[in-house]
């Protein structure tokens, strides 16, 4: 058996504030794992605010969702939330390099609609604010697509455009940010309706995200690899023919195990060829 050797990580760029942030999250407890993200997030960051020729006392609320939009649209599977920033944004608020925090200001073309689906959550649902936000988060790759020439036609919305985006997106993330952007879509386009925007409640039309532990097909496996299976079975010995045998009717018939284990003589018709499972 051979063993590749584990993939090293990138080495994230060693700057001060780097540092500081390291020593900060391992006083918080943080996995090393999870601190060699947060700096490759932060460096992100960096990167992304040089190319937009901005400073750190510029990265407010809607910056911050400007910049994970720009991650989602160049395709980043992970960290693409606010929420993924939370820890960084703690850090930089502590040394007064960024604007404290403040209540979320909608810009862009979901803007105006994000605002009054925000205050209908609070009022109507009676949701907590971090429970908003995860709405409002899990909403924005949704009307990101539906963004089509920095306009935002919510009104010619179609069942399809409901379904495939899920389709599209769901698979792309883990189940509790899939269930959760069900959720959030379906309560979206309900609040749609009240608001007389859509003509017919498009609810119906969001799918159900359905994800099991170890869900799919079990991998067959290679006729090489079934071969070599059989062929290491010692003919010579009865437990070899034995193991010979119910390999054989596995792979053959196809059939589990707990039926190869309740076999008997007599469920087996030699003049037919049969096997009565």
């Amino acid at each position: 058996m051979v063993i590749e050797p584990k993939k090293k990580r990138s080495a994230n760029p060693v700057t001060a504030l780097s540092n500081g942030l390291e020593e900060d999250l391992q006083r918080q407890g943080y996995g090393v794992g999870t601190i060699w993200k947060q700096r490759r997030l932060f460096n992100d960051l960096l990167i992304w605010l040089e190319g937009k020729q901005l400073a750190m006392a510029d990265l407010t609320v809607a910056k911050v969702d400007r910049f994970m939009a720009d991650r989602r649209a160049a395709g980043v599977r992970k960290l693409k939330t606010r929420k993924a920033l939370g820890a960084i944004l703690v850090y930089l608020r502590g040394l007064g390099l960024v604007p404290p925090a403040e209540n979320p200001v909608e810009d862009g073309p979901a803007g105006e609609i994000l605002e009054r689906y925000t205050r209908f959550l609070a009022v109507e649902r009676g949701l907590t604010a971090a429970a908003i936000l995860r709405y409002v988060d899990c909403l924005r790759p949704f009307l990101d697509r539906q963004t089509r020439q920095g306009n935002l036609d919510l009104a010619s919305l179609t069942s399809s455009d409901v379904t495939s985006f899920v389709v599209a997106w769901c698979p792309s993330v883990n189940s509790g940010v899939a269930k959760l952007t069900v959720t959030a879509l379906r309560s979206f386009c309900g609040f749609l309706h009240l608001e007389g925007v859509l003509r017919r409640s498009l609810v119906p039309a969001v799918p159900t995200v359905t994800y099991r532990h170890q869900a799919g097909l079990p991998k067959g496996l290679e006729p090489d690899e079934v071969r070599r299976i059989l062929t290491s079975c010692d003919t010579t010995s009865d437990n070899g023919v034995r193991d010979l045998v119910i390999l054989t009717l596995l792979v053959r018939l196809g059939l589990r195990r707990c039926e190869v284990s309740r076999l008997g003589l007599d469920d087996i018709d030699w003049r037919a060829g049969t096997i009565c499972v």
